[in-house]
């Protein structure tokens, strides 16, 4: 049986849950970083002795392409971890994996550990900086952008709207409301019924006119778009399908969905003195 296949067998066997009861003085640990809740565990250890004869498995590049294979995701990037003689490696599905140096330990799980005065999650702050990367290398022109006028330096949220959808044309309603306290919104197209549905084709339509605003906000309202106020280019309807799958990739589930100048993800719609406090926590 080869390395993979008892790396398969041996995670579906030992997924379980892992409660660490911790009592943390703060004075005493205040650098410290531990490893907390819900760890998918799987050692290397057990296979250690045929890993080299097995598939040549004998250093931790090697560990890492094969924990590739086993989680279904290419390599990002892999890096030193807060916590000594661990490695943080990046999935290109956003997940991570720690493994140890030596590359025969690796778990699936959150890294815990003090920052600012506060005990927090330091794995889901990296895979939310990680996430609004994504965002923020979006050219500003495959966006509808809605900016306030008075904030120089707004708090940018991106927002996946789609046509067909309650709360979406709920929060474009308020968005007054977003400008007062200088949040700025950015839409992404989000067709939940899929490329080239009629949904799709509106948010084309909005993506590829001329006035981009005064037609989304049209469609958003039901209203009928004249063939003649846009023109459907290669790249502002490829905008629609990078978006959508942009979605897709973060799993969302619904519009709105909103994600916050800190990487959170918010979904639905969320008022804006709600919205402002979710961007100050």
């Amino acid at each position: 049986m080869s390395l993979l296949r008892d790396l398969k067998n041996y995670m579906l066997n030992t997924t379980r849950e892992v409660e660490l009861h911790m009592t943390i003085s703060r004075s005493k640990y205040c650098s410290a970083t531990l490893i907390a809740v819900t760890a998918i565990m799987f050692a290397f250890s057990s296979l250690a002795a045929s890993a080299k004869d097995a598939t040549g498995v004998d250093s931790d590049k090697d560990a890492i392409k094969e924990i590739s294979k086993v989680l279904g995701s290419p390599t990002k990037e892999v890096s030193d971890s807060p916590m000594k003689s661990l490695q943080t490696v990046e999935l290109d599905n956003g997940r991570i994996v720690y493994t140890s140096d030596d590359g025969k330990y690796a778990f699936v799980g959150d890294l815990y550990g003090w920052s600012e005065e506060k005990f927090v999650n330091l794995t889901q702050r990296q895979k939310n900086q990680a996430l609004l990367g994504m965002f923020q290398s979006l050219p500003e022109a495959s966006t509808i952008n809605y900016s306030p006028v008075e904030s120089p330096e707004p708090d940018v949220v991106y927002v996946f709207t789609d046509v067909d959808c309650g709360f979406c044309r709920l929060l474009h309603e308020h968005m007054p409301e977003y400008h007062a306290i200088g949040i700025e919104i950015r839409y992404l197209a989000y067709p939940r019924a899929g490329i080239g549905s009629k949904a799709y084709n509106k948010l084309v339509s909005a993506w590829c006119a001329t006035d981009r605003h005064d037609v989304l906000e049209r469609v958003k309202n039901g209203s009928a778009v004249n063939a003649e106020e846009y023109s459907v280019a290669d790249e502002c309807s490829k905008n629609v399908e990078v978006h959508y799958k942009l979605g897709q990739e973060i799993d969302i589930t619904g519009t709105p969905t909103n994600v916050l100048p800190n990487g959170k993800v918010v979904p639905g719609f969320t008022q804006a003195d709600q919205l402002k406090q979710l961007i100050d926590s």
